[in-house]
């Protein structure tokens, strides 16, 4: 009869920044003698901040060491310890676990989690003007969101229009040959919206569709937005500007 120390520990394998991930720890006896003065020590990195412990530890001043002291650990019995960390840093952290006890060898665990960031755009076409009318003008928005972990960098977002909506010849970057323009941004930093206005006239009644194509550096993916516009004709007679209104008596 003699004790018989396990120890097994689980955590995610990939976790993005300043995202939670959940760690747990599990120390057995899988023997028939009780184990004593067992203390479970986990070294943490400094890419993880710990914001939670399922169980009162002992904390070193810089918060890079946690430990857990246990009397005894019976016989056929576990002890389970669950930690909650942020990943404040890319790249790979690692967690050292190490068990020791009066009674058995010491046993470690390397338990490791890649910490990725990436950009995370969410792109929209806003119609601020309503339905419009035939050679009326219509302002629109492009807006770009950054919902991810890294800066979105070099990003282009081109505007196509169809022919029934005219965009002004004045407007920069605009491309006549295909009724198109583009907008530039460097750098869109995580948590970070920027917007991007135009304006185009009406040419013909109907419902008009304007699409929205992004791409940025390092990415070969395209997020594409559409927008319909909707142009009505009332085929009234135009009043010119130039009359003097008539108030009502």
């Amino acid at each position: 009869y003699e004790p018989e120390l396990q120890l097994s520990a689980v955590g995610p394998k990939i976790n993005f920044l300043k995202r939670d991930g959940i760690y747990k720890i599990d120390v057995e006896n899988l023997g028939e003698v009780d184990i004593t003065n067992l203390s479970v020590m986990v070294s943490i990195p400094r890419g993880l901040e710990v914001t939670a412990i399922s169980k009162p530890a002992h904390i070193e001043a810089d918060n890079s060491v946690l430990t857990w002291k246990f009397d005894k650990l019976n016989s056929n019995s576990l002890e389970q310890i669950q930690l909650k960390a942020t990943a404040t840093r890319e790249g790979q952290q690692i967690c050292n676990i190490r068990v020791i006890s009066d009674d058995t060898v010491k046993r470690e665990f390397r338990l490791a989690t890649q910490v990725v960031t990436r950009a995370d755009l969410n792109v929209g076409i806003k119609n601020q003007s309503g339905p419009v009318q035939v050679g009326s003008k219509v302002e629109l928005l492009v807006e770009v969101e950054n919902n991810g972990s890294k800066a979105a960098n070099d990003v282009s977002i081109n505007i196509v229009l169809p022919s029934s909506l005219v965009v002004a010849k004045d407007t920069p970057n605009f491309n006549q040959s295909n009724n198109s323009l583009t907008f530039f941004d460097p750098t869109i930093a995580p948590g970070q919206k920027k917007v991007f206005l135009f304006s185009a006239v009406g040419a013909t009644q109907g419902d008009h569709v304007v699409r929205s194509t992004i791409q940025t550096s390092g990415s070969g993916e395209k997020l594409i937005s559409e927008k319909s516009v909707y142009v009505y004709d009332s085929d009234e007679t135009r009043v010119s500007e130039a009359l003097n209104p008539v108030l009502s008596r």
